[in-house]
């Protein structure tokens, strides 16, 4: 079975299928980015994901106490500071981002105000990176090493809440697949 590929491998699911394109956000993800918020002590955190078909970028979940009605919760990826972020697929930090002149025309700080950035990807089920965790504060700050790493650690999170609902899709595939069979008529000799 080596490199043969199955239905229910992870690279089969998009994002919608893993309902991070659709509906409103879920429970699980709004307390893990209110937790980055606070933990962190920022002025918003956000999970955002890239979506590849409509070039874009959504905001999944977001704890914005001050501005949460700034940021759209779907924007184009062209012009993205989020979209290069995620797709680095690695940790970013932004002691100051007017230091930061790849970041010049961004569309995120033109709406929101914010002076530092810290990142960490979160993953898919092939563990492709799909989007980040993402915490902004409005004063220039030095992200310390502990700092990046809780937020990686609820960046995992948010991963393995992604992973579990591969795994829920992936049942629910397999039991259609099962109820067609027993629909289909047998031959007898």
């Amino acid at each position: 079975m080596g490199g043969e590929s199955s239905n229910y491998g992870p690279d089969r699911f998009d994002l919608e299928d893993l309902g991070l394109l659709i509906g409103s956000t879920e429970r699980e993800y709004d307390i893990i980015t209110r937790n980055a918020g606070m933990l962190l002590h920022t002025s918003a955190a956000m999970f955002c994901v890239l979506d590849e078909g409509q070039s874009s970028v959504f905001v999944r979940s977001r704890f914005m106490p001050r501005c949460r009605d700034l940021l759209p919760d779907r924007f184009d990826r062209d012009g993205s500071m989020f979209a290069r972020m995620i797709e680095k697929s690695e940790p970013v930090r932004l002691i100051d981002l007017s230091e930061h002149h790849e970041y010049e025309g961004s569309f995120e700080p033109s709406v929101i105000p914010f002076k530092s950035v810290l990142s960490s990807p979160v993953y898919g089920p092939a563990r492709e990176t799909i989007g980040a965790l993402v915490v902004l504060c409005s004063i220039p700050r030095r992200w310390s090493d502990l700092e990046q790493q809780e937020l990686a650690d609820l960046a995992h999170l948010v991963s393995r809440h992604v992973m579990l609902r591969a795994s829920l899709e992936t049942l629910k595939r397999m039991s259609r697949e099962r109820e067609a069979l027993f629909d289909v008529p047998r031959f007898r000799n």
